[in-house]
Order: C-alpha cells, then sequence, then structure tokens
C-alpha cells in the first residue's frame, strides 16, 4: 500500500511537471510569434507636435542614442491579491511595431502551491489564462471588443518600461490636457485604447489612470476606473524607467490595489 501511494504522488508529480512544461512552452511560442510579425520601433521622434509635459518625459526616458530591438523582456516579481496578498514572479515580453505582449506569472498561493497566469495582446485581440499548477484550468478568455482595449490600455501603461513605444513614430497619439496631464491614444488594427498620463514635477510619469476599463467581475466585464502608479526612476536596458509601480480599482467603496511590483531586470531582443 506504501509502495502503490508512493508510486501515486509520484505520477502526479511527473504529471504536474509535464504540464508546466507544456505551459511554458506555449509562451514561448506567443513570444517567437510576436517576435517574428515584429519591425523594430523608431528611436529618433520628433517631438515638437507634442504636449510639453510628454516632451519632457520623453527627452528625459529616451537616451540621444537608443537601441531599436523588436523584442523586450522584462521581469518582475511583487505581490497580487487573491484573496490575500501572495508573491509572484513574472516575464514579460513587448514588442513595438506592432504593439503586443505577453505576461507569463507564476503567483505562489502556498509552499508547493502555485497558479499560473498568461495574459496577452496580439493580433487585435486580448487574452487571460490562469491554471493550478499550469494543469487545472481556472481562467479562459479571449477576444475583441473590451477585453482586447483593456489590454491596450496596459500595454499603454507599462510603456513607461519601454518609452520608445510612446514615441508619436510607433503610433502614439498625443493630447493636451493642462500642465502636467496628456492623453495617449493607440490604434492597433481595429482596437483603439486610450490613458491619461500624470506628470511630476521631475517631469517624469506619476500616474497613469483610464475612467472605464473593463473588469471581470463573474462572467462580465464591467467598466470601471483604473489607475497605476509608477516610481523610483532608475536607468535600465539603456532607458530611464519606473522600477516600482502599483495598479488598482477605483471601486465605489474605494481604491483597491491588486497588483505591486518591481522591475528586476530589461533584456533587449532576448534569446527565446
Amino acid at each position: 500500500m506504501i509502495a502503490a501511494l508512493a508510486l501515486l504522488i509520484l505520477t502526479l508529480e511527473v504529471a504536474v511537471i509535464l504540464r508546466e512544461a507544456r505551459w511554458h512552452a506555449a509562451t514561448k511560442n506567443a513570444v517567437r510569434r510576436a517576435r517574428d510579425a515584429a519591425s523594430p520601433p523608431s528611436t529618433s521622434g520628433d517631438l515638437r507636435d507634442v504636449p510639453e509635459p510628454v516632451r519632457l518625459y520623453l527627452r528625459r526616458a529616451i537616451p540621444s542614442v537608443a537601441a531599436a530591438p523588436r523584442l523586450i523582456r522584462i521581469h518582475s516579481q511583487g505581490e497580487f491579491l487573491a484573496g490575500r496578498w501572495r508573491p509572484f514572479r513574472a516575464e514579460q515580453y513587448f514588442t513595438v511595431r506592432p504593439p503586443a505582449y505577453v505576461w507569463d506569472a507564476c503567483i505562489r498561493m502556498f509552499p508547493g502551491f502555485t497558479i499560473l497566469v498568461r495574459d496577452s495582446f496580439a493580433d487585435g485581440e486580448g487574452s487571460m489564462r490562469g491554471a493550478v499548477m499550469g494543469a487545472l484550468p481556472i481562467v479562459s478568455a479571449e477576444g475583441a471588443g473590451q477585453m482586447a482595449v483593456a489590454a491596450l490600455q496596459r500595454y499603454l501603461a507599462e510603456a513607461v518600461w519601454f518609452p520608445l513605444a510612446l514615441l508619436p513614430e510607433n503610433g502614439v497619439q498625443w493630447t493636451a490636457l493642462d500642465r502636467l496631464h496628456a492623453r495617449a491614444t493607440l490604434v492597433a488594427g481595429t482596437v483603439t485604447a486610450s490613458l491619461e498620463f500624470r506628470f511630476g514635477l521631475d517631469g517624469m510619469v506619476q500616474e497613469v489612470f483610464a475612467l472605464e476599463r473593463a473588469r471581470a467581475v463573474g462572467k462580465r466585464m464591467v467598466p470601471t476606473p483604473w489607475r497605476g502608479r509608477h516610481e523610483e526612476y532608475r536607468e535600465m536596458g539603456g532607458l530611464v524607467i519606473p522600477t516600482r509601480a502599483e495598479v488598482e480599482w477605483i471601486l465605489p467603496e474605494g481604491p483597491q490595489p491588486y497588483w505591486r511590483g518591481e522591475i528586476a531586470e530589461v533584456q533587449h531582443d532576448p534569446t527565446i
């Protein structure tokens, strides 16, 4: 009986390992497709027609000479709200032309018990998948419409980690709101998304804000105010980026943060 139990446990462990391997293989395939479809971004933007706070920010965030990678990899770690705050680590990949991303995260619920999450935007569609130990699906949704807009809004918010993506030549249209606020709009195929960027007195992006961003409530997508905060700027990968961030839904009862993390590493054109 003991031998049979040991064999069962070993079989389950092997099954989990295989499922996780398939999960990460699917992530790599999605990243390769995005990379193969991408062109290098523009690096020498003409900033004469952008609002003043945007011009100041982009000049500080982008050195006079910058690399133009087709693919950007960002490693992050922090906490995700899942019942209570749980530690996570994640790999995220971006392309600029066209805009796309793949986010592959591992959330540790308990010792030896994890949830794998993969979010993405590509070809005009957003996607969200989650599975316990990479094996038992708990979230599986994809499509255009609200989900795609929400995914492209996320792309815009996280473009501060690769600010070349925010140059007008790379597709972002900027509209002045006041001395410290401007609206960024990006079109990707049939999907259009906008965010308000809020700049500090130092010229760097402090917050991004959406009056409406689709939030999953049961099986419905509910438009909800949403905000991201950025801080602790430093040079990484040849660009000046925020290394700490927090995002939250702004609910009637008050703000509800659900992700907070730090950037550990940035790589340009990594090997996949």
